[in-house]
């Protein structure tokens, strides 16, 4: 029986302890969990302010920066000078520490539309719109620069100046000026039409008309001068190279007429396209544009708050000793009932008790340590 009741005494001072290092384990949970900041006090020197109700106050100030502007958790009771308070009243002053400011300008045509966007971000940090003004004035002088591409051939004629037609570069009114020419190169080559004009001349031979090359005769008919393979002929009799003259026609020109011999003649007139230089001419100049009314947006934005300075004043109330009595008597009756339920529970499991020892030495290994794991053990080998 008395070894049974120092096992139960040993199970309890365990569970006691394992209690206070849970409560202290949760204290530096929720201390950690608060944000960052770093707290210097300037409480007030602890003396009493005797208010016009009676009641007695105790009043600290911390001051303390911090990441965010979220209520801080200072400790709901305290203990001054032997005696109790408890919280009553936090009242905060925060202040933004530092911010950033950037200006957008944009101009623009006055009557082009115009929305500013309401938040940005640059290098990561977020900025809002928190101003927007605007310039106005008359945009003169405005000038556009016209440049203007020309194809032409040989022997055709290129005038020094070109007339355009042109567009307003915001508002697309039709503009009309003059350029100059700045320059005329040569672009390769192409046909001409109609640049290739030659000349035959027929004999009749009392039969028909012949066309004669050295002791060659070749004949045409009355609707046509033509015969097969006139084109080679020619090319060679006129000393002109297929690749650059192409023939598009062939026809009789007028009627026969006598030479001064007396021979009956016929003219031939034969034409088509000639392969000549290509030029290209460049002309380049400045139109006038009419004056342009503008406007120029300044859109200012304010990054987030970095960092904000908190000065907290924490008002304490001094607690009634009936209070604080009945405050440590809740405490110790939370703990004995708690011990209550551990005792009632073995006590329910004998048939089962190795196991609830060493799950209870488990438990208190990671709650309290090595130590309190050997007494549990130590208690179990004596039983």
């Amino acid at each position: 029986m008395v070894l049974k009741q120092r096992k139960t005494v040993l199970i309890v001072s365990a569970l006691l302890t394992a209690q206070m290092v849970m409560q202290e384990a949760v204290q530096a949970f929720e201390e950690v969990s608060q944000p960052e900041v770093q707290i210097t006090e300037t409480a007030q020197e602890g003396e009493l302010v005797s208010q016009s109700d009676g009641d007695d106050i105790w009043t600290e100030t911390y001051t303390y920066v911090s990441d965010t502007n979220t209520p801080h958790a200072f400790a709901e009771t305290i203990e001054k000078q032997g005696d109790w308070y408890a919280m009553k009243d936090v009242e905060y002053q925060v202040t933004e520490l530092t911010t950033q400011l950037i200006q957008k300008s944009e101009a623009m045509w006055a009557y082009a539309s115009y929305e500013p966007e309401q938040e940005i971000e640059e290098a990561g940090i977020r900025y809002t719109l928190t101003s927007l003004s605007k310039d106005e004035w008359m945009q003169t002088d405005r000038l556009k620069n016209v440049t203007k591409y020309l194809s032409c051939q040989e022997g055709q004629e290129v005038s020094e100046t070109l007339d355009v037609e042109t567009a307003d570069e915001v508002t697309g009114e039709a503009l009309y000026g003059t350029i100059g020419r700045i320059e005329l190169k040569e672009d390769g080559a192409d046909w001409k039409e109609g640049a290739l004009e030659e000349w035959d001349i027929y004999s009749w031979n009392g039969e028909s008309w012949v066309y004669q090359r050295n002791d060659e005769c070749f004949y045409a008919t009355e609707e046509s001068p033509w015969f097969e393979g006139y084109e080679a002929v020619f090319m060679q009799e006129h000393h002109l190279d297929g690749a650059f003259n192409q023939i598009t026609s062939i026809e009789w020109y007028g009627d026969g007429w006598q030479d001064e011999e007396g021979n009956w003649k016929r003219s031939v007139r034969i034409t088509g396209n000639k392969m000549v230089p290509r030029y290209q001419a460049i002309y380049s100049g400045d139109v006038a544009q009419p004056d342009l009314p503008m406007v120029c947006y300044k859109a200012q934005y304010t990054s987030d708050p970095q960092g904000y300075l908190i000065t907290a004043d924490v008002t304490y109330e001094k607690m009634q000793e009936e209070a604080v009595q009945k405050e440590e008597n809740a405490d110790e009756s939370i703990l004995k009932s708690i011990s209550e339920e551990l005792i009632k529970t073995l006590q329910q499991n004998k048939t089962n008790e190795k196991f609830w020892y060493l799950l209870l030495a488990a438990l208190m290994a990671v709650s309290v340590g090595l130590q309190v794991a050997v007494i549990f053990v130590l208690a179990f080998r004596e039983r």
